[in-house]
């Protein structure tokens, strides 16, 4: 089944590295491939720094869309895995936060990192192994920089 829709769960829009490379994947997905609806959900609304082709949408909008989701920290993933919806779920790990959690509480963690119904991909082989070894759960799959090419094929099981 390829997806035709896809929604996307971040903190925010201002800036940082993971927002501007996001930007910059999503405008050209837009611009190359028309048949991929993308809709941003975002838990604070900031002052966008960049120009940006796709929806943008308080996350209150997530609880009703319909396509599959991917969660990008650990505040979105926790969100995700609460939404009464059936859709597919996916945790995109950009980054390793649970290392820079000064007071870290294993199961609000592993909550998260456990959970089965949420597949979990990883921005770098890297990132894969010590994700895999911490959590002792599979990676579905590796996403360098979050190339949407390489999203869908993985979401869609074909890459």
């Amino acid at each position: 089944m390829t997806i035709n829709k896809l929604g996307i769960l971040i903190p925010h829009m201002g800036r940082s590295q993971f927002s501007f490379q996001l930007t910059r994947e999503l405008n050209l997905s837009v611009i190359n491939n028309h048949a991929l609806d993308i809709c941003v959900f975002v838990e604070n609304i900031v002052q966008i720094p960049f120009q940006q082709y796709f929806p943008i949408m308080s996350m209150y909008y997530a609880y009703n869309y319909k396509g599959p989701l991917v969660a990008t920290s650990l505040t979105t993933a926790k969100k995700l895995i609460n939404l009464p919806l059936r859709n597919q779920k996916f945790f995109y790990i950009w980054d390793l936060e649970w290392t820079q959690i000064k007071d870290k509480k294993y199961m609000e963690l592993a909550e998260i990192y456990k959970n089965e119904d949420v597949n979990l991909l990883a921005r770098s082989e890297t990132h894969a192994r010590l994700i895999e070894k911490a959590w002792d759960r599979d990676v579905l799959g590796i996403v360098p920089d979050f190339r949407i090419k390489e999203l869908t094929e993985t979401i869609n099981g074909t890459k």
